[in-house]
């Protein structure tokens, strides 16, 4: 290292760099080469200038101290530990809120104006407490900011990670022309990036903020990736990891942007036990998708993974609006899907596997081009239980809330289907295919819908039954079209073309009443028969759960009660908020309460 204690002529630099090196003092300290013994880069000797790569190598450990600002020149980088060389080597660059360190360029405002930070397989990895789970050594960037960098090749990032596990917390990493981060990982590797902010960063492949691959019990927690740009997984692309946990993350106005793109805010793709928790994937876009599904928010192919208590809203794709499931066993609980919007099908969730779970969720105001305002497609033997579809649209073809494309089996329960909407077939539920069979539908209440054939549902499937019991009955309520208010049957004629239908609440006793709503065999003698007898009698809100208050009407008092008591039930078992009795607060019990809205 070499200091250089005179100020440079402003004359012989660029002007960017002039006014960078003008607003942190006069005098500066160039580096260059490797650094082969314990070396601590000084706040008091701030700005370092790299002239030469740097390498660290022989065991030795950088430390760089909070306020530092190091200025990298074009095409240069720093690299952690050295392959066939030098060895080994750490890295520990701990900022602080108030005096972060700064890596940056030298002489261009640009993104990819220098190279990266490459902590390589030699890098010495990040130890953690077993108690409290706090770093206490080992390689780290924490309350650091990368900027400018991304001039490497296409499997860089700013910060390049390769089969080693630096700690990578509180930063900021922007404006770099690779990935944000980019890390390659080991089969028993562990990664942990905990409240960073990835922002602004573009890749012409996969991944704009985040891309990493391999290894197991991955942790991303607490970070915000925004503004960032790739082909596929736009904010974040993930693959062939084990047990990831993605938590507490704000992934929001990301893009996938080639025509054959999907993800753009998250991408993952064999992500065994995934734990996908607390996140909020807001206003991000894809292009077409092709097999790969467009997906706007996120494309999840995560088997026997959990995503919930997230939030997908305002995002927009070309099939697959807020999330795309692709992978079998997946479980979807208590997430919100809010003013999702898609060209094609699957306004807010397309699911192209089986045996996927979607409970206590809320599906609203999203809508579809084409099929399936809120939900397009799940494959057989799908639970859908304890939801709410509230005023989705499916622009043309049909079903405003769900789109039955698939292989049955399903189990549709004690949902809400308020309100939704078609141009075409099924305002709440369309099943057009003849291979959708064996779908059972019951506890639900369909209120309000209303498309051309069939206000609530239009079948087009055998096996479809609404029967239910006096403790699990449907309700078909005030739903409307020009043919079929309630049900529109196409089904042929014969005694697997009937539908069975007992023990539903339509409003009314007369049979002759209940057969104007529906359109079956007595309106065209080539359809099945919605078998109606017998009915339930009493379906009115009286006494129905969610008038918390007891005024004898639910209401928006009621309604602020229940906010009021979400997500948890002290006093379980005797919590009022808790309509359904599961000593939780949540999407079930809002759907209780908007079900006997009134």
């Amino acid at each position: 290292m070499r200091r250089n204690h005179r100020a440079p002529s402003l004359a012989l630099i660029p002007l960017a760099s002039a006014l960078l090196w003008a607003s942190a003092g006069v005098a500066s300290t160039n580096v260059a080469g490797p650094v082969l013994t314990n070396t601590t880069w000084t706040a008091a000797s701030s700005p370092y200038v790299v002239t030469g790569s740097i390498v660290i190598g022989f065991g030795a450990t950088l430390t760089i101290e909070p306020g530092v600002t190091v200025r990298i020149n074009a095409g240069l980088g720093i690299q952690v530990g050295s392959p066939g060389a030098f060895g080994a080597g750490a890295l520990v660059a701990i900022g602080t809120a108030a005096a972060p360190i700064l890596f940056t360029s030298s002489n261009s405002p640009n993104a990819g104006a220098w190279n990266s930070i490459d902590f390589t397989t030699e890098s010495i990895d990040a130890q953690f407490d077993q108690v409290t789970g706090g770093w206490i050594g080992g390689s780290t960037l924490q309350h650091c900011i990368v900027e400018l960098a991304g001039s490497g090749g296409p499997a860089t990032g700013a910060v390049t990670i390769q089969e080693s596990t630096p700690y990578i917390a509180s930063s900021t990493i922007r404006q770099s022309a690779r990935s944000g981060i980019r890390a390659t990982l080991q089969a028993n590797q562990r990664l942990r990036i905990d409240g960073c902010i990835i922002r602004l960063c573009a890749h012409a492949g996969e991944g704009g903020g985040l891309w990493l691959s391999g290894g197991t019990g991955h942790r991303i927690a607490s970070s915000l990736f925004e503004l960032n740009l790739a082909d596929l997984g736009g904010g974040v692309w993930l693959s062939n990891a084990a047990q990831v946990e993605f938590i507490g993350n704000v992934v929001r106005e990301n893009t996938a942007g080639s025509s054959f793109a999907s993800g753009g805010g998250v991408y993952g793709s064999g992500l065994s036990g995934l734990a996908f928790l607390d996140n909020v994937i807001r206003d991000n876009a894809a292009g077409s998708g092709g097999s790969l599904g467009g997906a706007g928010g996120a494309y999840l192919n995560a088997p026997q993974g959990t995503i919930a208590n997230s939030t997908f809203e305002g995002n927009l794709g070309a099939r697959a609006g807020g999330l795309y499931i692709d992978s079998a066993g997946t479980t979807i609980a208590g997430c919100h899907f809010v003013d999702n919007s898609v060209a094609a099908e699957a306004g807010a969730l397309w699911v192209g596997s089986s045996a996927v779970s979607i409970i206590d969720s809320v599906f609203s105001d999203n809508v579809a081009g084409t099929r399936g305002g809120a939900l397009y497609g799940p494959a057989s033997d799908g639970v859908i239980s304890g939801n709410v579809f509230a005023g989705n649209r499916a622009l043309a073809e049909g079903g405003g809330a769900i789109a039955f494309q698939f292989s049955g089996g399903h189990a549709v329960s004690f949902n809400d289907f308020l309100a939704n909407e078609t141009g075409g077939d099924g305002g709440a539920i369309w099943v057009p295919s003849v291979s959708a069979t064996n779908i059972t539908c019951s506890g639900n209440d369909f209120i309000g819908n209303s498309a051309l054939r069939g206000g609530a549902i239009c079948n087009r499937a055998k096996g479809l039954t609404l029967s239910g019991t006096p403790q699990s009955f449907n309700r078909m309520l005030g739903n409307q079209a020009t043919a079929g208010a309630a049900i529109y049957h196409d089904v042929p004629n014969g005694a697997d073309g009937n539908l069975p239908a007992a023990n539903v609440c339509w409003g009314t006793t007369d049979q002759a009443q209940i057969q104007a709503m529906n359109w079956d065999f007595f309106d065209d003698a080539n359809l099945g028969i919605i078998i109606s007898i017998p009915v339930i009698a009493e379906c009115s809100d009286a006494g129905a759960p969610g008038d918390l208050n007891g005024d004898g009407v639910v209401d928006g008092a009621d309604l602020g009660l229940l906010l009021g008591a979400w997500g948890g039930c002290a006093s379980c078992p005797n919590c009022p908020a808790d309509l359904n009795g599961d000593c939780a607060v949540n999407g079930a019990d809002l759907g209780l309460l908007l079900g006997n809205w009134g």
